[in-house]
């Protein structure tokens, strides 16, 4: 449920149906636990506002629904203070969703790179080896790529380190906008890129690189930036269950990309035997 509002207007009316239904069971049988679970939700789907709000409604449908059932309380300030602990109760499932919530944004924030937003290393790892068990389980091919940025240090010497900073995050971006959404486009380094492409065959991998390349330098050089990348790509017809050795396969075959020039794609292609054939470009 993306919307808050949408969820804010669902909790409150599940919590007017549990009100209807405290009535019709009358005051003998406690639903309190159940009116818990919408004011979790909504403070979970649309923030603590909103759950507060819900708390309060909970507390006082049950409390009308109550008194509506006939309840009798002598003295009379019971019923307060039943509906006064019962808001307590609904406000602590407040806390725990904001508490869940903040755990799980937190550890969202662990995996994302903070000037990129794209995944760090730790977050493609995780990502990584879910798609080389879907490869491994359906025998479909994978490709790995690592992506180097040519000469990044004389952007930085020359143009300073925020210029430097700006360059990275358009990489991010072209990388964003160029792939498709299966596909999971990390930063593992200062100026090093890695990137998943599930599902990818050989030829598939090497022109989606190559329309990446183009893309990158296309943006790059129109924001002033006369940098290049050198590229190695390894595609597997069955992955290794091992996302670092995959990872350092690839490596690999950036290096001899760099050895041969730079500014250029190499490609290997693993398959089934472990017997490889290369593949490159300038």
């Amino acid at each position: 449920m993306k919307s808050p509002a949408l969820a804010a207007v669902l909790g409150l009316l599940a919590v007017a149906a549990l009100a209807a239904v405290d009535y019709s069971v009358g005051p003998e049988l406690g639903l309190s636990l159940f009116y818990a679970v919408p004011v979790f939700l909504v403070a979970r789907r649309a923030g603590l506002l909103p759950g507060l709000g819900l708390a309060a409604a909970a507390a006082i449908g049950w409390a009308v629904a109550d008194a509506q059932a006939g309840a009798t309380y002598i003295p009379a300030w019971i019923q307060y203070w039943n509906a006064t602990t019962r808001l307590g109760h609904f406000a602590m499932a407040v806390a725990a969703a904001r508490m869940r919530s903040g755990l799980e944004l937190e550890a969202a924030r662990a995996r994302r790179d903070p000037l990129t937003g794209l995944l760090n290393r730790r977050g493609f790892l995780e990502a990584a080896r879910q798609e080389v068990e879907r490869s491994q389980r359906y025998g479909r091919p994978l490709t790995a790529a690592y992506l180097d940025c040519d000469d990044f240090k004389v952007v930085n010497d020359t143009h300073g380190h925020e210029a430097g900073d700006r360059l990275l995050r358009s990489v991010a971006a072209v990388m964003r906008e160029s792939l498709r959404g299966l596909d999971v486009p990390a930063r593992v380094g200062g100026d090093e890129f890695v990137l998943l492409l599930p599902e990818t065959a050989a030829q598939e991998a090497r022109d989606t690189l190559e329309r990446l390349v183009a893309r990158l330098g296309s943006e790059l050089r129109a924001k002033g930036w006369a940098v290049t990348f050198s590229i190695g790509a390894v595609t597997f017809a069955r992955p290794p269950l091992s996302v670092e050795a995959i990872l350092e396969t690839a490596d690999r075959v950036m290096y001899r990309a760099k050895e041969r020039g730079k500014a250029r794609v190499e490609q290997d292609v693993v398959g089934p035997s472990d017997n490889s054939d290369r593949m490159g470009t300038g």
